[in-house]
């Protein structure tokens, strides 16, 4: 009887499986479709700007490189202001190696659309995204720094922009920009004030919380162990658990009780070379 019970079990799964798998097969199906649809429908470049992100997107997890990005590029092209179709072309860029087609085409949109802050900071971020290539030497990364300081700088100094989200961004990228570099450099300082202003504007502006405002803590005690103010950095730390909640990159820091090891452990963590996380769907739910 214990072999009939087991038999219907082993019999059930496989149906189980063999649904899940024909249910996958079928969603397969039916993107293809819309994919080969839109394809024949964008061929003329016509559509709306979400039409061609969306089969951007697709195409780009297909492995399609110039086509995905030629849609990605029409969506950013069509709606400037949207951060996420900039961001979704960037980190597609990144992923396949294309960072002077990403830095040409935010550097032809923010000329064409002088009046706009989100293609300035595509672009400054763009930079950033090149900075890690080995190739290009510490004077090649510094140009790209510099080129994305300036860019920040000017969205803050115009006065920022109508969205908040978009303001934060310009000062936490602002902080990273100038955290990665050594020490012996002296931008440790100009770090702790981005971080301190991006820190005060999620607290007067942006409501919430929300999962992103870690990051400039995070950031902000970084700078601080680079500018050898460890006790401050443990009690920017401190502050983000007692307002956020408990985070491992918090918990990580604080555990390092004697300051050169803390210092040896941001060194490590926030140096040149290294690549900088900056993806923009933070803001709109990608965990931190």
């Amino acid at each position: 009887m214990r072999w009939r019970v087991v038999l219907m079990l082993f019999v059930a799964a496989g149906l189980l499986a063999g649904a899940a798998a024909g249910i996958a097969w079928w969603r397969g199906v039916r993107e293809a479709r819309q994919i080969m649809k839109l394809r024949e429908k964008l061929g003329a470049q016509t559509g709306e700007p979400a039409e061609h992100h969306w089969l951007g997107l697709r195409l780009a997890d297909q492995g399609e490189q110039d086509e995905s990005l030629a849609h990605l590029e029409i969506a950013a092209e069509r709606d400037p202001s949207n951060l996420r179709f900039g961001n979704d072309l960037r980190l597609a860029c990144i992923r396949f190696g294309r960072y002077d087609r990403d830095i040409a085409f935010f550097e032809s949109l923010t000329e064409a659309h002088t009046d706009l802050p989100e293609p300035r900071l595509q672009l400054a971020l763009a930079y950033v995204d090149k900075m890690p290539d080995h190739m290009m030497g510490i004077v090649g990364q510094g140009k790209l720094s510099k080129q994305s300081i300036g860019l920040l700088t000017r969205i803050l100094e115009s006065g920022g922009s109508r969205d908040n989200q978009v303001t934060w961004a310009a000062l936490h990228a602002l902080g990273m920009n100038h955290l990665y570099w050594p020490k012996a450099l002296g931008h440790a300082p100009l770090s702790v004030h981005a971080f301190e202003k991006c820190i005060q504007h999620q607290k007067t502006s942006m409501g919430g919380p929300n999962p992103y405002f870690v990051l400039p803590y995070l950031g902000l005690g970084d700078a601080l162990v680079k500018a050898r103010r460890h006790e401050e950095a443990r009690r920017v730390w401190t502050e983000a658990q007692t307002l956020l909640g408990r985070d491992e990159r918090l918990v990580r820091r604080l555990s390092i009780v004697d300051d050169e090891g803390l210092t040896e452990f941001v060194d490590e963590t926030r140096g040149l070379g290294i690549v900088v996380d900056t993806d923009l769907a933070v803001l709109w739910g990608r965990k931190p």
